[in-house]
């Protein structure tokens, strides 16, 4: 699971760097043809970084798609195996906490 997160922060951290970089370098720059050089290589970075949260949103909500999964599958057997009573005593108990 933290494979694709590590090269998520670690390509978001470059991006960012390489921003800091250019907007330097823009400040420095009193030429408005290379601010607009600058301006779109600062765009590109900003774009990566918007590929890249997109891709970890789906990711995370891949994983939160299984880890419900999971969770219902566990419910469903311990409602089988403890009774609807143990399910509502653990809604009562847990409150909205497991669902928010």
């Amino acid at each position: 699971m933290l494979g694709p997160a590590e090269q998520t922060a670690r390509g978001m951290l470059e991006a960012e760097d390489a921003l800091h970089l250019v907007h330097q370098r823009f400040a420095d720059s009193l030429d408005p043809e290379e601010q607009g050089e600058l301006a779109a290589e600062a765009l590109e970075h900003v774009e990566r970084q918007l590929k890249l949260t997109r891709e970890q949103r789906r990711q995370l909500e891949r994983i939160e798609a299984k880890l419900w999964a999971r969770q219902n599958h566990l419910e469903v057997f311990l409602i089988h195996t403890r009774g609807s009573a143990w399910w509502h005593a653990r809604r009562a108990q847990t409150g909205s906490r497991l669902h928010a």
